[in-house]
């Protein structure tokens, strides 16, 4: 289904979905968020990064970032990602 501007879809992560390319002269954006307690442990090579919502992370599996404290949501991933890489446009 077709969103109008402004609108967005909220949808399971297994959940299949696609859209058509963007041809308009703005950028589409996307945010995946995965939420889970902290004694889960990410199978991965890399160590990720997590913003605690609540309570105590007794584990240590994550790098924790601070939650915001007035810098813009671009700034704030760029540097969840190490740099530029993974910021476009």
């Amino acid at each position: 289904m077709a969103l109008p501007a402004g609108s967005f879809s909220l949808h399971h992560e297994r959940a299949i979905h696609r859209s058509a390319p963007n041809n308009a002269d703005h950028r589409r954006v996307g945010i995946g968020l995965n939420v889970f307690p902290p004694h889960v442990k990410v199978d991965s090579p890399h160590r990720c990064k997590a913003l605690l919502v609540r309570g105590q992370d007794r584990y240590g599996y994550f790098d924790l970032i601070d939650p915001p404290k007035g810098r813009t949501g671009r700034s704030r991933h760029r540097d969840a990602c190490g740099g530029e890489q993974g910021v476009r446009g």
